[in-house]
């Protein structure tokens, strides 16, 4: 029997083992036709929920700041420049900062975002200087997603890009596209938001492969200098929503 005679007998019998897994789900037109929730936004037009999203900037331009902001605002419900949030549970996983510094960084936002609502009780959870490889080491993606699912989070920040794939290339296919492969994965499987941080290359586009924003839902360009307050935000990106750009004082 051929190759394709044998695919085409398990066909019409009716068993599938690997879709018995799981691996493969078959939708029909029924499904297609069948009323659809609308996207549902951990931050309002800009971050959906089982969304893939990249951050980038230049060194300086205050792109771990947002985030945490961000973070911080998600965490507690409040609007974060002007757009609604769905409180949840934030994770960030801190690659670049270590420990101390992000703990500090962290504190000084839930104090300046909240005031006397700083508290125990705000949902932000962090894991510093892990060495998660989402490239060359395939279980630290099960790790994540296992993670992911355990702290319940729905918001989840990765600081930064570079960091997470140590040993590949950033301007190589083979090498980012299993990176956001696995991101896709997770945040399918745990219905969380992931924000990657990445830095920008020497003409103020994001640095690395195509293929990155080929990968993601959104990517956002943050641009500050080092001496101005002024922090301007760019969609250079947006697969489901319209094109923003908005800014703030730091």
């Amino acid at each position: 029997m051929s190759l394709s005679d044998a695919i085409s007998a398990e066909l019409n019998s009716g068993l599938m083992p690997d879709l018995e897994r799981g691996r493969i789900v078959i939708r029909d037109a029924a499904y297609y036709l069948s009323e659809r929730p609308p996207i549902e936004y951990v931050v309002e037009k800009l971050i959906a929920e089982s969304s893939v999203n990249v951050w980038f900037g230049q060194w300086g331009a205050k792109k771990t700041w947002a985030a945490i902001d961000l973070a911080v605002c998600v965490a507690s419900g409040k609007q974060w420049l002007g757009m609604a949030t769905e409180p949840c549970n934030v994770l960030i996983i801190d690659e670049e900062s270590g420990d101390t510094r992000l703990a500090n960084r962290i504190r000084d936002t839930m104090r300046g975002e909240l005031g006397q609502l700083a508290n125990e009780s705000v949902p932000i959870k962090s894991v510093s200087l892990a060495q998660f490889n989402l490239l060359k080491r395939p279980d630290d993606a099960d790790l994540l997603a296992r993670l992911v699912l355990e702290l319940d989070a729905k918001l989840v920040i990765i600081d930064a890009l570079a960091d997470v794939m140590l040993g590949g290339d950033e301007n190589a296919v083979k090498d980012t596209q299993p990176v956001f492969a696995n991101l896709r994965f997770i945040a399918e499987l745990t219905g969380a938001a992931f924000i990657v941080i990445h830095h920008a290359n020497k003409g103020g586009g994001y640095r690395g492969s195509s293929a990155i924003a080929g990968a993601i839902d959104t990517l956002l360009s943050v641009e500050s200098k080092q001496d101005n307050s002024l922090i301007t935000f760019k969609t250079e990106k947006m697969r489901d929503g319209e094109p923003l750009s908005f800014a703030c004082e730091a």
